[in-house]
């Protein structure tokens, strides 16, 4: 499943930025991410669970400055 490996990649490369701060590349890679995340749901790929769950990752790693 997309959804699965985008979090995947995000994990697996998971770098913190020196001032703390989003790149307008991970503005842009988070963009895609949510989109992808809706776009499953909104055809239900994905349950809602599954969604909330993905997307609640992403705003943890954020949180804790866990981006890349």
């Amino acid at each position: 499943m997309q959804i699965s490996r985008l979090a995947a990649h995000n994990r697996d490369t998971e770098k913190t930025s020196e001032k703390g701060s989003l790149t307008e590349s991970d503005h842009t890679a988070m963009d895609k991410f949510l989109g992808t995340v809706l776009d499953a749901y909104k055809t239900d790929q994905v349950d809602r669970a599954n969604a909330v769950s993905q997307l609640a990752q992403v705003i943890a790693a954020i949180d804790i400055r866990n981006i890349g």
